[in-house]
């Protein structure tokens, strides 16, 4: 096992990973990972993994993903994520950090806390830190796990956001920064999100509302806020607002509120 970090190790044991064909739970053996439903593929074809490290936990039967791609290149990302000439218009667009910095906080606040252990953050998206969201990694009240569809030094494993390889109720936050413009169906992506959300748990969520073509062909939508709340529909409402530049974002969080039903999911975006 000493292949995968020690929290990718964690959350297989727990159960937190699952099976991205049928969602049952994953075991290593001998330094690869099956799926323990001896009905699936995957109980005897290992999961296929990236630089022996990162698990690829996609249902090629439904993504536009390719497995032969993936593997051939290392999951190198198909397009340029840092160092390149548009770093300095992205800050131009996007604003300072101070904003999301103080969201950040505020989301931590939010999550759910336990005596015994540490809160389980989701980060979707997770292959290179977001804008003013590096303190999540130094907070050490929750652990992160972060996911993208390309293989980098944050990225615990590959997974497409529509359809996550994670058990029902087991995440406490899921942090979702600049992503939801990138997905095909973003409902569906939100559906997933409410799936794996524990009753109570907190997602923030962060969108363009006017902001250039970025990430060339990979670049879908763009949200006003009462169009980001119809997304979150199913979440109650914490906080919500626009992020400064010139390329105005709309961020949000959703939660419970005092008077709302016990255990309901919340967002902040």
């Amino acid at each position: 096992m000493k292949s995968f970090s020690p929290m990718l190790t964690e959350h297989l044991e727990n159960g937190t990973l699952v099976c991205p064909l049928c969602l049952s739970s994953l075991k290593i053996h001998d330094e690869s990972i099956y799926c323990t439903n001896v009905a699936c593929s995957h109980s005897t074809s290992e999961i296929p993994l990236i630089q022996k490290r990162i698990p690829i936990l996609l249902n090629f039967d439904e993504t536009i993903l390719s497995k032969e791609s993936l593997l051939a290149t290392g999951g190198e990302s198909l397009i340029p994520r840092s160092g390149n000439k548009y770093d300095a218009i992205k800050k131009i667009f996007w604003g300072g950090d101070g904003k999301t910095k103080r969201n950040l906080a505020q989301f931590l606040n939010n999550v759910p806390k336990y005596a015994d252990k540490k809160s389980t953050v989701l980060i979707i998206g997770g292959g290179a830190v977001g804008n003013g969201a590096a303190g999540m990694y130094d907070a050490r009240d929750v652990n992160v796990l972060s996911f993208d569809i390309y293989a980098s030094s944050n990225t615990d494993f590959i997974a497409d956001g529509h359809s996550l390889p994670i058990a029902d109720n087991s995440i406490d936050g899921i942090w979702i920064q600049a992503v939801l413009e990138h997905v095909m169906y973003p409902q569906r992506v939100v559906a997933e999100i409410h799936r794996v959300l524990k009753a109570g748990g907190v997602v923030y969520a962060e969108t363009p509302f006017q902001q250039h073509v970025h990430e060339g062909p990979y670049d879908f939508t763009r949200f006003t806020e009462s169009g980001h709340r119809l997304l979150f529909k199913d979440f109650k409402l914490l906080d919500s607002g626009f992020l400064t530049g010139i390329g105005t974002v709309c961020s949000g969080m959703c939660g419970t509120q005092p008077g709302d039903l016990p255990g309901a999911k919340k967002r902040l975006s």
